[in-house]
C-alpha cells in the first residue's frame, strides 16, 4: 500500500500497480498520509491529511475483501479531518488515531464510537506526528509537536517525556518501536536520533545539527539494523 496526494496505491510485491483509489472511488479525501490493518488483515484503515483547509478528509475504512469504503469525519466524532497517523489494536480491537490540532482519537469497532484524549487529558500537545504500539504492555507511545507522551491505555493516563528528560529534541516526528529489546527510536527535527531505553526510562542520541528531520525509520531485525531516512541521505545504525 502506497499513501500518495492523490489517493491509495495498491503495488503486489513486484511493484506492479494492481489498483489506484481516489475520492471518485469514494475515498474520504487525497494526500494519504497513514493506513493500518485490523487483526484479520481485511480492513484497512486510511487516514488523510488535507492539503488545505478546504479539502475533504478524514478516516477512510476500507474492505479490501469486498472493496466497500466507509468514511468517518468530525461529524462522527473525529474532532478534526487531518489524520496523521494510525495505530491498531488487535487485543482491544481499538484503532488509535493520531490527528493535527486534535489530539489523540480512540476509535471502538465495536461500538463504533470515538474516545477523545488531549492536551486537556494530559497530552503535551495536540498536534500529533506519530504513534507506535506496545499492544502486549498496553503502552501507546505519541509523537508530538511538544514532546513524547506515553499513554497507558489501561489506567488511561500519559507520562511525558522532553528535553527536561533526555530527549534531544521535542518534535517527536517518526517513531519505531523494538519490543523485544524494548527500546524505541525516535527521529526528531533537527535529524538526531533518540535511542529511548524503555525500562531504564532514558535516552542516547546519535547525530544533530541536521536541517528539516528526519523520514521514515525502518527496522531490519534479520540483520540487527536499522535504516533512518535523512535530507542528506539514509543512515544505517
Amino acid at each position: 500500500y502506497v499513501g500518495t496526494r492523490q489517493g491509495l496505491s495498491i503495488l503486489n510485491m513486484n511493484g506492479m500497480v494492481l489498483r489506484n483509489i481516489t475520492v471518485a472511488d469514494g475515498l474520504a479525501g487525497p494526500n494519504i498520509f497513514t493506513f493500518a490493518s485490523d487483526f484479520s488483515r481485511q480492513i484497512l484503515y486510511i487516514g488523510c491529511n488535507a492539503l488545505n483547509s478546504t479539502d475533504p478528509c478524514g478516516l477512510s475504512i476500507y474492505n479490501t475483501s469486498t472493496g466497500a469504503i466507509r468514511n468517518l469525519r468530525t461529524e462522527d466524532g473525529i474532532p478534526v479531518p487531518w489524520v496523521t497517523s494510525l495505530a491498531f489494536s488487535k487485543q482491544r480491537n481499538k484503532l488509535y488515531v493520531g490527528t493535527d490540532a486534535g489530539g489523540l482519537a480512540i476509535y471502538d469497532v465495536m461500538e463504533d464510537k470515538f474516545i477523545i484524549r488531549n492536551y486537556t487529558h494530559g497530552l503535551p500537545s495536540d498536534q500529533i506526528f506519530s504513534l507506535e504500539l506496545d499492544d502486549y504492555m498496553g503502552k501507546l507511545y505519541v509523537g508530538t509537536l511538544s514532546g513524547l507522551a506515553i499513554y497507558d491505555i489501561v489506567n488511561d493516563t500519559f507520562k511525558i517525556r522532553t528535553i527536561a528528560n533526555g530527549l534531544i529534541e521535542n518534535h517527536v516526528l517518526n517513531m519505531k518501536i523494538d519490543i523485544e529489546n524494548r527500546i524505541l527510536y525516535i527521529g526528531t527535527e533537527d535529524s538526531s536520533l533518540s535511542v529511548y531505553e524503555i525500562d531504564n526510562d532514558t535516552f542516547t542520541t546519535y547525530g544533530t545539527g541536521q536541517p528539516w528531520g528526519l523520514g521514515d525509520i525502518i527496522l531490519d531485525f534479520a540483520n540487527s539494523l536499522l535504516y533512518v531516512n535523512r535530507v542528506d541521505g539514509i543512515a544505517v545504525f
